[in-house]
């Protein structure tokens, strides 16, 4: 796995930084005025309450998240003549040493007499970097005990305030900060800085979405506190290519609609078949009919299936599917409706194996968690597929996008057979809780709706 997304990233370096030559050439792509210099700063967490010990290093889903966050930034740094990216760690003191050594990009440093790139100039400088990480995360000595985020922030300020027209801040953590004996907060300025927040939960993580998610919010104040000229949060299972390039370049940013799909898999929703797995074909109808929606939502659509597990933390997510009919079509977004469709079948197919086991569902967590993803898309679609039987032990209290349409696809509960009233009841308090957090609210039975019901729950109105 870890060979493949350096690979990828090493291919999306080289044709961003082909592109970057390109337009320094002919004399476009980069800003106005004199200034034309870029800086970077990538904070990864170190510390043993964020990496598992042992061999594992960071998770799948934290390299996902930096492949991705690196391609962006490529092509952030097209638009600059010069561009300083530096990585550093985030452990128990200030971090002193980066991660890797310091790099600048320039037209001097790629640049050929026929203006093509060497794949093993770039390869060697970024690819390895990214995999040096990845592997002094492997290491327990290299762990920290401690956590001050707050120290490598300020060291990140410091490597940020030179001459700049652009300044951005990176930074992977579960934004735990846990200072160790004698050490104390940092003081940071973040000289207008651009900071994208990517995370997820610590591994001895209390079962408490709402703390969590205040947590990370109280670090976007001190950030926005300490200079930052705007501050995005992602969860990291929600990391995406739209929502990186809307958070890097908010000034060319789509309007964007994000579709969250969140599916309760316990036996009384969907049965075990014979493979032992549920059956994935009401999913399946769900996806295709959706997908025939889109043409007409603000693009582009960032589509996810989710797992409703017993904690919002224990969620499991598909990698987003994403829907953007545009002439120069970025990596990994789909142009084609019925490709779309096709994608989000395929997904659909894979979900009933994170669902395995499942037996009580958070399910105001999940939506707390889901719907917390930045930047915030003009459009935001909410289906849920449960028979909204939420047994959390202290419910979230979700805070939706304003205008978000929701859909309650529902199956009743084995009790709801005796007692369909207690049923009716329990879906009609879900849907003011969903009306109070300011979502328009759709409610069909899963085993009646038809298109016109989608169609006429989620078309887009003008």
């Amino acid at each position: 796995m870890g060979r493949l997304w350096i690979v990828a990233l090493a291919v999306a370096v080289v044709i961003g930084t082909a592109i970057a030559v390109k337009q320094r050439v002919r004399g476009g792509g980069s800003p106005s005025g004199g200034n034309k210099n870029a800086a970077i700063v990538v904070l990864v967490d170190f510390s043993k309450s964020f990496v598992p010990g042992g061999k594992a290093g960071l998770l799948p889903e934290d390299q996902h998240a930096l492949r991705d966050m690196a391609r962006q930034l490529v092509v952030l740094a097209a638009q600059y003549m010069t561009v300083k990216i530096l990585w550093f760690p985030i452990e128990g003191s200030a971090p002193t040493d980066g991660l890797c050594k310091p790099l600048e990009i320039n037209t001097s440093l790629v640049k050929r007499s026929d203006g093509s790139v060497s794949r093993d100039e770039v390869d060697g400088i970024i690819g390895d970097c990214l995999k040096q990480i990845v592997q002094k995360s492997k290491s327990d000595s290299n762990l920290a005990d401690y956590t001050h985020v707050s120290g490598a922030i300020s060291t990140a300020a410091d490597a940020l305030s030179g001459d700049y027209a652009e300044r951005v801040l990176v930074v992977l953590s579960d934004f735990k900060e846990d200072l160790g004996k004698g050490s104390l907060p940092a003081s940071f300025q973040l000289s207008k800085a651009r900071v994208i927040m990517l995370h997820r939960p610590a591994s001895d993580e209390p079962l408490n979405v709402s703390g969590y998610l205040a947590r990370v919010g109280s670090w976007k104040e001190k950030l926005l506190r300490g200079g930052a000229s705007e501050v995005t949060q992602m969860p990291l299972f929600s990391v995406s290519e739209a929502r990186l390039r809307a958070a890097l370049r908010p000034g060319g940013d789509q309007p964007r609609t994000s579709l969250s799909m969140l599916v309760d898999f316990k036996d009384d929703v969907f049965p075990r078949g014979g493979t032992g797995l549920p059956d994935p074909a009401p999913l399946v109808s769900v996806g295709k009919e959706i997908a025939a929606l889109v043409g007409d939502w603000p693009q582009p659509v960032t589509a996810q299936w989710i797992v409703v597990a017993g904690s919002g933390f224990r969620m499991g997510a598909e990698a987003p599917v994403e829907y953007w009919t545009t002439l120069i079509k970025p990596p990994d977004l789909l142009s084609d409706v019925g490709d779309f469709g096709k994608a989000l079948e395929e997904t659909a197919m894979l979900l009933p194996s994170l669902g395995r086991g499942d037996t009580t569902t958070d399910l105001s967590g999940t939506i707390d968690l889901v719907s917390s993803a930045e930047p915030a898309p003009k459009s935001h679609v909410l289906v849920i597929v449960s028979d909204f039987v939420d047994k959390a032990s202290a419910p979230s209290a979700f805070h939706l996008k304003p205008g978000t349409r929701v859909v309650m696809l529902y199956k009743p509960s084995p009790t709801d057979l005796q007692d369909p009233d207690a049923g009716r009841a329990r879906r009609a308090a879900w849907r003011k809780r969903l009306e109070d957090a300011r979502a328009s609210v759709c409610e069909f039975q899963l085993a009646s709706w038809t298109s016109h019901d989608l169609k006429s729950c989620l078309a887009e109105r003008h």
